[in-house]
């Protein structure tokens, strides 16, 4: 996928390589496995294939240090899924909200900005459903959402032999969810150089 990046470095700007790795493309590999579990996930949450995307390691083959925007790990640890989907965010949000699913009685293990003291659950919670996010980290185990995870997983492994968890997120649209990749991966591809020119890319990627 580095090299993939690289290629599209010299076709387009990096927010739209951004939108273009994780709204284009399915996975780096497995993408038919891949296809398979998102079938699960659409079949037993009642939404449609085409509002689950894969995202995180499991998307792009590596992870990075967001501080150093740095490569550092190229094994996939877990199998990251997120949902983009209005009415079902809100659906999501009433349910956790109504019937008391976010943890209470401990904090975060870490700060969500610099100059901000550890979070609760709830109050970490919060911060994401503003930024049009719903984080299920937050939510206690039995929620449905983390059981039918735990469904998937047992999928994965017993077809495929692949023991890999899942998780999943929900983003209410798509413009929520690019600004948090943007957020995520912006400096890395920003420091990403070129080893070829515009010229050599251009052909490697059209093939003439």
């Amino acid at each position: 996928m580095i090299e993939k990046i690289k290629e599209m470095k010299s076709l387009m700007i990096d927010e739209d390589i951004l939108a273009n790795i994780f709204l284009n493309y399915s996975s780096y590999k497995n993408n038919d496995i891949i296809f398979l579990l998102k079938k699960q996930f659409s079949i037993k949450l009642g939404i449609e294939i085409k509002d689950i995307k894969l995202i995180g390691s499991g998307h792009i083959g590596f992870g990075i240090d967001i501080n150093k925007s740095t490569i550092t790990k190229k094994n996939v640890g877990d199998l990251d899924f997120v949902i983009i989907n209005n009415d079902f965010f809100i659906k999501i949000y009433e349910k956790i909200k109504n019937n008391n699913y976010i943890k209470i009685g401990n904090r975060l293990k870490y700060k969500m900005n610099k100059d901000q003291k550890i979070p609760t659950f709830e109050e970490a919670f919060n911060k994401n459903y503003k930024n049009d996010k719903l984080h299920l980290r937050y939510v206690t185990p039995d929620f449905f959402i983390l059981k039918i995870c735990k469904e998937v997983d047992k999928y994965l492994e017993n077809n495929f032999g692949i023991n890999l968890k899942t998780s999943c997120c929900i983003y209410k649209n798509e413009k929520a969810f690019l600004k948090n990749q943007n957020r995520y991966y912006l400096s890395f591809l920003k420091n990403l150089k070129l080893e070829e020119n515009k010229e050599e890319k251009i052909e490697k990627v059209y093939g003439y």
